[in-house]
């Protein structure tokens, strides 16, 4: 590894309702179009069909064909001008869908690149279901805190969405449709 990068594993647990079944939840994980607009930062986004699976996306599935690709851009809301004088940033971020929950594997500017796993998982006690994304995270040293940091605040606002998601989930039953319904603002 290069003296200027560096890596991390962020953890990030969230609490469901106690009335999310495991059914529902993985319905919204599977569904990547939800999870991509349910991102507080996203500014846009496209779905991408290529011929071929990016290779850092191998990290998400050894079965190309089960990999769903889009490029996405965000808001930048961590670095200062002098380092990126964008307020955006363009990434590639792939989506593998697991038993469990599903994987996604992110490539971004200065080598960013970062592998989450999501799966459910039993609370303590009668804690219900919990969410957890456990992910591995390397990038240019300079930038590490911030990227933390970001994805942090970033996990909190889609979590408080996704647990919305459940909750009307409970109160109308299951989704009918592949991409979900209006589950909250994205």
């Amino acid at each position: 590894m290069s003296l200027l990068r560096t890596s991390f594993v962020a953890n990030e647990t969230t609490q469901c309702p106690p009335t999310a079944t495991r059914a529902q939840i993985i319905s919204l994980l599977h569904d990547h179009e939800f999870m991509v607009l349910r991102n507080p930062l996203v500014l846009s986004h496209r779905r991408v069909s290529t011929p071929h699976v990016p290779s850092h996306c191998d990290a998400a599935s050894p079965i190309a064909a089960e990999v769903d690709s889009w490029e996405i851009e965000d808001k930048m809301t961590f670095l200062p001008e002098s380092i990126w004088p964008s307020s955006s940033v363009r990434y590639t971020m792939c989506f593998s869908d697991r038993e469990d929950g599903m994987v996604m594997v992110l490539k971004a500017a200065l080598g960013m690149v970062s592998r989450a796993v999501w799966t459910i998982e039993e609370g303590e006690g009668e804690a219900g279901l919990v969410l957890v994304e456990v992910s591995e995270v390397g990038v240019n040293r300079f930038v590490a805190l911030a990227v933390k940091n970001n994805m942090h605040s970033n996990h909190e606002g889609l979590a408080k969405v996704f647990v919305g998601a459940l909750e009307k989930l409970a109160k109308e039953g299951t989704r009918t449709n592949e991409t979900g319904e209006d589950f909250g603002e994205p």
